[in-house]
């Protein structure tokens, strides 16, 4: 990671692969792992809950019943922060 780290690169995993789980993605946040990325709200919801460091993305857009979750992640996910 330092080396991607030293020529510009930034590493986003993709989280769908191991469901969400907590545990794994703050061993990827150890090592450096700069972003977090899933399909489903359900595991971003997860790990935000358990307040992971990296960022997340959704990488696909939210289902109209799942707009205003992703929203309130987001919103909650600024104020702990700081921003």
């Amino acid at each position: 990671m330092t080396r991607l780290r030293a020529k510009g690169i930034s590493v986003t995993c993709l989280a769908k692969a191991f469901l969400g789980l907590p545990e794994i993605s703050k061993a990827w946040d150890r090592l450096g792992i700069c972003e977090l990325a899933d399909s489903r709200v359900e595991n971003l919801r997860t790990l935000h809950g358990a307040e992971i460091a990296p960022s997340m993305t959704l990488i696909r857009t939210p289902i109209l019943s799942q707009q205003s979750q992703v929203v309130l992640m987001v919103e909650l996910g600024d104020m702990r922060e700081g921003n």
